[in-house]
């Protein structure tokens, strides 16, 4: 607490330091005969004409119109360092929306080549299901031929057995 209390006591400081400054400028601005007109103005009619209340009014209304120029400008200082923050944040999630649509398209990409090589491990497997069928059957034909062959020399064995008996038989 002790911090906080001499926190306070010399932010009270510097506030009455720069409002004594502020009520120096405006001091020279009226010796220098440079009021501003408008608050010029509103200090005769707030003082009813009165040619003492005048000065004084002025002076109250400038050192206002001062603070105020002053928590303006720290405002519009805050509002561009706000502004600075959200477009460097926008930028940033832009920055992460290009990454993100990136690996999306990345991603699509990878799922699409595997698709294609599943698609191409699935032709392949059926190409060499299908060259294989191909195979057992020409060797199924083969074979058949073969013992269509076999069959053949067994009926030509037969009748020449069978013709060299007879010719046996007749001579």
């Amino acid at each position: 607490m002790v911090n906080s209390e001499k926190e306070k006591e010399k932010l009270s400081i510097l506030k009455k330091q720069q409002e004594a400054k502020l009520f120096e400028l405006v001091m020279n601005e009226i010796a220098n005969d440079k009021r501003h007109k408008g608050l010029w103005g509103q200090a005769i009619v707030m003082s009813n004409g009165d040619k003492k209340k005048i000065e004084i009014e002025y002076i109250k209304l400038r050192v206002e119109s001062l603070k105020d120029e002053k928590t303006v400008s720290k405002l519009n200082k805050e509002i561009k360092e706000e502004e600075k923050r959200l477009a460097k944040k926008i930028q940033d999630e832009k920055v992460q929306s290009k990454i993100f649509i990136k690996k999306l398209e990345e991603d699509k990409i990878k799922k699409q080549i595997y698709e294609k090589e599943r698609l191409i491990k699935e032709k392949d497997k059926e190409k060499r299901y299908q060259e294989q069928e191909k195979i057992q059957q020409q060797t199924l034909l083969e074979q058949q031929k073969n013992d269509g062959k076999i069959g053949l020399i067994f009926v030509i064995m037969s009748i020449i057995i069978s013709f060299i008996v007879l010719r046996n038989l007749l001579f």
